[in-house]
């Protein structure tokens, strides 16, 4: 995922993506997290993305149009990432405008780990499982 290790990067904090507009951002996303807005708007997501040009850069979810992008899109660890910043619109109502791409690695397969924790918790209840048992835990 990212040249660095994680020596390296404990070392480091990703510098933030402040783009111009025309520029873009492309590489593989190794952290997902969210942050209190300074504004007092709530929280935003920030995404930290090992850049094809080898650095760490974190994504700020603040603008609407990105965060809304990336909420519809639902970036993970390991998914592959493009965004290119356009400036701010003109108009009434201007707001910054953003493009972007998520590559799943596997989008058709996979498993659907919380389905297979439902199925596991109700073929539980029609087992001798003790009645406080959780998926991922132990009946020994």
């Amino acid at each position: 995922m990212s040249n660095l290790s994680l020596s390296d990067r404990l070392e480091s904090f990703a510098e933030g993506w402040r783009p111009k507009p025309g520029e873009k951002l492309i590489g593989v996303i190794t952290e997902v997290d969210e942050r209190e807005s300074d504004f007092g708007n709530g929280r935003y997501p920030v995404i930290t993305v090992a850049s094809d040009d080898g650095r760490e850069v974190a994504l700020h979810g603040f603008h609407t149009v990105l965060k809304g992008e990336l909420a519809k899109k639902r970036p993970a660890v390991g998914d592959r990432i493009g965004v290119a910043y356009f400036g701010r619109s003109g108009g009434e109502r201007p707001y910054e405008r953003y493009r972007l791409i998520v590559e799943k690695p596997n989008p058709e397969g996979g498993v659907d780990w919380d389905a297979v924790a439902a199925q596991a918790k109700a073929e539980a209840a029609d087992a001798e499982v003790p009645s406080d048992w959780q998926p991922g835990t132990s009946t020994e």
